[in-house]
């Protein structure tokens, strides 16, 4: 009987927390699902491959670098903020397109629907973790990123040695499963703690998703 007046207890506290959130949420969510249409949006509609060449990929890599440094290092408004993060969407929906050389409709259409169906999967499951108390501080975060850097420096050591068509598949996995445990960090911080960056948000939600859907690429090609 305690043990499940513990966790209607728990429940009532995830309920009050979401209460108090919701008006944060909805616009996240709302500049997410935008962000996301923008991408796509481009992807199915653009029809000119731009990006035929290394240089401009990697032009356009360097300044979705830079919007990146922007983000996580000066204040600037709301408004431009999303502008930046609008342009930040629409470059990936020109690097997107170089896809429809390589990978079949059908790969990319599970992709996304994949991506998707993770994303809502695994914010269900940090809600989850939210209700039974579980608070991920920033060392959680910090082992992420940790990772992350390891998993990025194994992939370039990878490609340099002409090694990484035989490993594709489980860095693909690895990628997925990381960029999952990432949503989980992103959803327990936007509850717990007190912070009001609507564009910050949704934009780490928005990396969470990419990946996962060029992951889901990679592994099905």
């Amino acid at each position: 009987m305690n043990k499940m007046n513990k966790f209607n207890f728990n429940l009532i506290k995830l309920f009050d927390i979401m209460n108090k959130k919701k008006v944060f949420l909805l616009k996240v969510f709302t500049n997410l699902i935008f962000q996301i249409l923008v991408t796509f949006v481009i992807f199915y509609n653009v029809k000119i491959d731009i990006i035929n060449n290394k240089l401009s990929l990697i032009l356009l890599v360097l300044l979705q670098f830079g919007i990146i440094f922007i983000f996580s290092f000066f204040e600037i408004p709301i408004f431009f903020k999303f502008l930046l993060m609008t342009l930040f969407s629409a470059i990936w929906g020109l690097i997107f397109i170089g896809l429809k050389k390589h990978i079949s409709p059908e790969i990319i259409k599970t992709a996304i629907f994949g991506a998707l169906g993770i994303f809502i999967g695994i914010f269900i499951f940090g809600l989850i973790l939210v209700g039974f108390g579980v608070y991920l501080d920033y060392k959680f975060g910090f082992v992420l990123l940790g990772l992350l850097l390891l998993l990025i420096i194994t992939t370039i050591v990878l490609r340099l040695m002409n090694k990484y068509h035989i490993f594709h598949k489980g860095i693909a996995v690895i990628s997925i499963i990381l960029f999952s445990l990432f949503i989980i960090y992103d959803t327990n911080n936007i509850l717990y703690n007190d912070t009001k960056d609507v564009i910050g948000a949704s934009m780490d939600y928005y990396l969470d998703i990419i990946n996962i859907f060029t992951n889901i690429v990679n592994f099905e090609s």
